[in-house]
């Protein structure tokens, strides 16, 4: 590890069995177990909490939102939403102030088929009909939906825009379907901003970068990698492509903007780097390496990359100038690794023998 700038901070051994869904939020490390248990750990010593059982064994588990003012965590299920509180793993209990008490599941009419994000008391998720759901999580009922396309298997993602002259601010939550519809939704207003057809389906969660424009200002950029094989840059503000590439393999993962650049896996061909603000409707290809075989999920403190190649379990430290590996370290017995920023993160893993494991940048 001293090669990668990074150390090992603490390890917990939980009793547990097949963990999964691990989860940053706030202050706390959440995961599943195999019997549906929701499990929280103590970010900064890896201390067990409490374990509450969530699910029943048959339904998917998509994702795991913790909402602190609201004391709770929200577990989404396909039909149902589970509520814990957060301090204690317990059910809701009744509000003193307005002797309401929150239910511990919340049926969905919209089937889920995709994780949830958190946006403005709003769990919003995508549905196997085809809708981008708001589901007001704190009165229990969906307050808006909107039709994307086919069914959405991959999160929607939140985008805010630069300040106009009236000094507001566009925020839009994008979704994509499995038929190759991106949709971009005002998130206040519920209404269509733009939307794009691929040729082909979309599944990896889509992401966004402040790029420079030729005349010094900035612009926002939503990045859709497709299994049509283009990588796409458009402009949150008119839905107009900036500009695309055509890679050499179908699409599947996110693309990860790092400055003034973004990072493509391409399976079974390599790591490749664009420029972001290119002024080629081409786009621009900085490298393209081969022997990089994983994602890009964050930097260490000396500003390489940290790659991660799941099927491999390898952690590469990539020099981002040239793309030159400085170091290689081999992880077979990490089976997930998640990180709580794309920038100098810490690095938390689950092992094979559930185990839970901080890595943490070296200072």
């Amino acid at each position: 590890l001293r090669d990668s700038g990074f150390k090992l901070d603490w390890v917990t051994n939980t009793s547990d069995k097949n963990l999964r869904l691990g989860t940053i939020q706030g202050d706390s490390f959440y995961a599943i177990d195999q019997e549906d248990f929701l499990n929280r750990f103590d970010l900064t010593s890896g201390r067990w909490i409490w374990s509450a059982p969530v699910g029943n064994k048959v339904f998917d588990i998509h994702s795991i939102s913790e909402v602190e003012h609201q004391n709770a965590v929200y577990v989404l299920s396909d039909s149902v939403i589970y509520v814990v509180q957060q301090n204690t793993g317990n059910r809701p209990t009744q509000d003193k102030t307005t002797g309401h008490t929150p239910p511990y599941q919340m049926k969905l009419n919209r089937l889920a088929t995709s994780p949830a994000i958190y946006v403005d008391n709003s769990l919003v998720y995508g549905s196997s009909n085809g809708d981008t759901v708001w589901f007001a999580a704190d009165i229990g009922f969906a307050e808006h939906q909107y039709k994307t396309g086919d069914v959405i298997y991959v999160n929607p993602t939140i985008v805010h825009g630069e300040l106009d002259e009236e000094g507001r601010r566009k925020t839009a939550i994008i979704s994509a379907s499995s038929d190759g519809h991106v949709v971009a939704v005002d998130n206040g207003s519920v209404r269509k901003l733009w939307e794009t057809k691929l040729l082909n389906s979309v599944e990896a969660p889509v992401t966004s970068i402040k790029a420079r424009t030729a005349d010094g200002n900035t612009r926002t950029l939503v990045l859709i990698a497709g299994t049509d094989q283009y990588l796409r840059a458009i402009d949150l503000e008119t839905g107009y492509p900036t500009w695309k590439v055509l890679t050499q393999a179908p699409l599947t993962d996110s693309p990860t903007p790092l400055g003034n650049a973004v990072y493509q896996r391409i399976p079974n061909v390599g790591l490749a780097k664009f420029k972001a603000d290119t002024s080629s409707i081409a786009g621009e290809q900085i490298w393209l390496k081969p022997e990089i075989k994983g994602n890009v999920i964050t930097t260490n403190r000396k500003g390489h990359l940290i790659v991660w190649d799941d099927k491999s379990r390898q952690l590469q430290i990539i020099d981002p100038m040239l793309g030159g590996v400085v170091s290689t370290i081999e992880l077979p017995q990490f089976n997930s690794l998640v990180t709580e920023s794309n920038e100098e993160g810490t690095l938390y893993a689950i092992t094979d023998e559930q185990y839970i494991v901080c890595l943490s940048p070296r200072r």
